[in-house]
């Protein structure tokens, strides 16, 4: 018999570590980021923004877990749980050694859960293209609507220098002889070697709390939400991630923050910031070229997903486009 029940983090912990979970890979798997998302300094935001509180709902058949779904529910609206400016994948966890029909029953059971528990709607966003979830909601005409997402992959460093355009290796070439023109300093740091000193570590808080303040305002409210009640910059902060930094004269230029997915063998960058006071110098570009030379020589990485957004800078960059879905699912 196939039932749900509400499940705290740790229970949630428990049932991780004693049964075998797939998905993709994906950071939205990472129980600790959704602990977060959850029980998080994040979650006074969440409130805010009337997604009410985040629970964990884990189907079963008989005593056997079968689905793990993060969940929001308020006003009758259900919502799987990521946050929309840090999570470009949303998904489940299902069970890898558990037939696809029986998985099939168990999320036809958790969407029958929510509807008889006076729900009307679920909305998903970023749903992955390969996930067995939107193979399952394909099956039920749930329509979906296609978000653009870019990655760069590569085998050799120089098999990829070679497949850029003659313009962009151009652009590469004058940047980093601007820098050395100028006599200043540039290197690529990166938390996979060792943890950044605290010092780089605040240079980047700092700029990407710029960068929101440039987008969203500077008002004493945008401030502290930025600052105190932002996912992004707690991550930062609790180092819940790997950081790519470019330097120059000892001053963070430009980074990256992702996460290590190790069935895709690649580098998925929810978030890249670059500083306005070097901007002069394209930091942007000789931090996504110099981390792929990394991840080509050191690493099995094979793939630096920039996710969300096709900037030009990306497809400069040998970046290809791909898509997650968003759908709404009337209940």
């Amino acid at each position: 018999m196939i039932c749900v029940k509400k499940k705290n983090t740790n229970e949630v912990k428990d049932i991780l570590h004693n049964k075998t979970w797939g998905g993709g890979g994906h950071y939205c798997h990472n129980i600790e980021l959704l602990e977060e998302v959850k029980d998080g300094p994040y979650k006074i935001r969440n409130i805010l923004k009337n997604r009410g509180k985040m629970a964990f709902y884990v189907v079963y058949d008989e005593s056997e877990p079968l689905i793990i779904a993060p969940i929001f529910a308020k006003n009758k609206i259900v919502t799987v749980a990521g946050t929309d400016e840090f999570f470009d994948y949303v998904d489940l966890f299902y069970r890898m050694d558990v037939e696809k029909g029986c998985l099939k029953d168990a999320f036809a059971s958790l969407m029958g859960f929510f509807r008889s528990h006076g729900n009307s709607v679920v909305r998903w966003n970023y749903i992955p293209e390969e996930s067995i979830s939107r193979e399952f909601l394909l099956e039920s005409k749930c329509k979906f609507k296609p978000i653009d997402n870019t990655e760069i992959s590569f085998l050799k460093y120089e098999d990829y220098l070679s497949m850029l355009s003659k313009s962009t290796k151009q652009n590469l070439r004058t940047a980093e002889n601007r820098l050395k023109r100028e006599n200043k300093t540039f290197k690529l740091l990166s938390s996979l070697c060792e943890p950044l000193p605290d010092e780089i570590l605040q240079q980047c808080i700092d700029i990407y709390c710029e960068r929101q303040r440039e987008k969203y305002g500077k008002g004493l409210f945008n401030r502290l939400m930025i600052k105190t009640f932002n996912y992004s910059t707690e991550m930062l902060r609790k180092r819940k991630g790997i950081i790519m930094a470019l330097i120059i004269d000892e001053n963070v230029a430009a980074f990256m923050f992702g996460y290590i997915n190790d069935v895709r063998k690649s580098y998925e960058v929810p978030k890249l910031a670059i500083s306005e006071k070097y901007a002069f110098y394209s930091p942007g570009m000789i931090l996504v070229n110099r981390s792929i030379q990394l991840f080509a020589d050191m690493t099995d990485i094979r793939v630096l997903d920039l996710c969300r957004g096709t900037e030009q800078y990306k497809i400069k960059m040998g970046g290809k486009n791909y898509h997650t879905y968003n759908c709404t699912i009337e209940l």
